[in-house]
């Protein structure tokens, strides 16, 4: 399957050295990206693309 986009409300960047993590949330749910620390990560919204074969997606702590 291909990517699909998700618009998001940037909460926190937070820069880990080699990667950035962006913490985000789309409605009631929780979202956390691991980024190259090259990529501009704006302020407040942004739309995201997730290639479905590089997703975890948890429920409860558990990966579904």
């Amino acid at each position: 399957m291909g990517r699909f986009p998700i618009r998001v409300d940037i909460q926190r960047v937070d820069d880990f050295g080699n990667f950035q993590l962006v913490s985000a949330h789309t409605g009631k749910n929780a979202i956390k990206v691991k980024v190259k620390r090259e990529v501009a990560v704006p302020g407040d919204k942004a739309w995201l693309k997730f290639p479905q074969s590089r997703c975890c997606v948890y429920a409860d702590e558990t990966l579904v």
